[in-house]
């Protein structure tokens, strides 16, 4: 017999994983999925990260540090790139045990950075600013898919090793991938992979496949029955499923295991370096999953900012240096991007309260294989102006010298060789960064 819906919904729960596969079917009868050989990791900094504070303009350190009595990050804090005398980056992406993190990245030609990233009439709302960089809309505009929603459904094909178009590992309701025909893998607890990949094969053990036939609603929850199948199938032979081991639950015996991956020394402790890891591990077993999105919070300081700012640094650099570490041990780095997103960055002027306000343009990082990056061309942009600001205080937009943020998701759309024209010829990628 086929689960219920209440069965399904209560299997989701239960292991902490939820698909969201509205429409299985295409109307051609088969699900629009590119021939997946990279792969996108996004990386959402929740809040709204303050660029200022995370890549620091020396050009103009003068008025940065009078701006920001209390946050500014003092010289002996900052840490130069070579060749690019411009900006310094805070000592927690470069400095901790074991390497110089941002700064090996850059050295290594794996690191590229745009300056000035936003949008003309930037939204300062939380919800309204990530819904817009989700689906990647103008700010006056409400789309109600997402940016890779309408890219993957313009693609053609589909293979057998297509677990979903996407894996979401945390804050499940802010989605680049929503919409019709696509089919997301919805992880929302913070254990490591083995426990997500376990919980759910031991789960999904016992469900039988049924045809497709009944009511509309009876259709819908047996196409989630047979995506969960799909799934848990791929699942099962890329982790080496065996339902004997504990205790007769089931355990997954072939989990990738990276070099130097001994308690934290490549990823931080807690969620986000759980993330990191997970994303590691599904890629270097090479799942059938294109897209994965990470998101670490607490970005949003509007008091007392100074050093829970610099702690998620240390954590996103550390995270994202092991992460880079794990797929290169697996020889994997070369097919995938990682890349930064935000709903906005602060203010220039701190507050009353040694903390920032919402603000608009901050810069983002992509991080690759150097292969993947033209050398000459890893900076991208200029650093706003810290005097000529907008009438509240924050940076401003420049036509044709701000960069807007659907030109770093249209790089991305190029590296994944998926179709760019989801966004108009306004939009292109980022000239000369990618090598292909």
């Amino acid at each position: 017999m086929p689960l219920t819906r209440r069965e399904l919904l209560r299997m989701s729960l239960a292991t902490g994983v939820a698909f969201a596969m509205p429409s299985w079917l295409s109307a051609a009868g088969a699900s629009p999925s590119p021939t997946w050989t990279r792969r996108l990791v996004l990386v959402e900094l929740d809040g709204g990260n303050d660029g200022l504070n995370t890549i620091i303009p020396y050009d103009d350190y003068a008025t940065y540090d009078a701006k920001r009595p209390t946050l500014a990050v003092p010289e002996s804090g900052l840490r130069a790139l070579a060749g690019v005398p411009s900006i310094r980056l805070n000592y927690n992406l470069v400095d901790g045990p074991g390497s110089e993190r941002f700064r090996r990245l850059w050295n290594n030609g794996e690191l590229a950075i745009a300056l000035g990233v936003g949008m003309p009439d930037q939204s300062r709302s939380h919800f309204r600013g990530i819904d817009v960089w989700n689906s990647g809309s103008s700010a006056g505009t409400v789309w109600n898919t997402g940016w890779l929603q309408r890219s993957l459904t313009a693609a053609a094909g589909i293979t057998a090793d297509t677990v979903a178009h996407g894996a979401i590992l945390s804050r499940t309701t802010s989605n680049p991938l929503a919409g019709p025909d696509v089919n997301v893998l919805a992880l929302s607890k913070s254990d490591p992979w083995d426990s997500y990949a376990e919980t759910f094969i031991g789960q999904a053990e016992d469900l039988a496949a049924a045809p497709i036939a009944g009511t509309e609603a009876l259709q819908h929850v047996l196409r989630v029955q047979s995506g969960i199948i799909t799934a848990r199938s791929q699942l099962d032979d890329r982790f080496a499923w065996d339902p004997l081991l504990n205790d007769d639950h089931g355990q997954a015996t072939a989990m990738p295991v990276f070099t130097g991956d001994s308690g934290n020394a490549l990823f931080p402790s807690g969620d986000f370096g759980n993330q990191c890891r997970a994303v590691a591990q599904m890629i270097a077993a090479d799942v059938g999953i294109p897209v994965y999105k990470i998101h670490i919070g607490g970005f949003d300081n509007h008091a007392g900012q100074r050093a829970k700012h610099d702690d998620l640094l240390a954590q996103l650099a550390h995270g994202l240096t092991g992460l880079r570490d794990a797929l290169q041990d697996k020889g994997r780095l070369a097919d995938t991007l990682i890349m930064t997103y935000s709903e906005f960055g602060r203010r220039v002027e701190e507050n009353g309260s040694a903390g920032t306000d919402h603000g608009t343009l901050a810069p983002h990082v992509l991080i690759s294989d150097a292969s993947n990056f033209s050398g000459a061309n890893r900076l991208h942009g200029t650093y706003p102006s810290l005097t000529a600001l907008d009438g509240r205080g924050d940076l401003a937009w420049v036509d044709g010298t701000s960069i807007d943020y659907r030109r770093l998701y249209a790089t991305a759309l190029r590296f994944l060789g998926m179709p760019e024209d989801v966004f108009d010829a306004t939009y292109a990628p980022l000239t000369g960064l990618l090598t292909a």
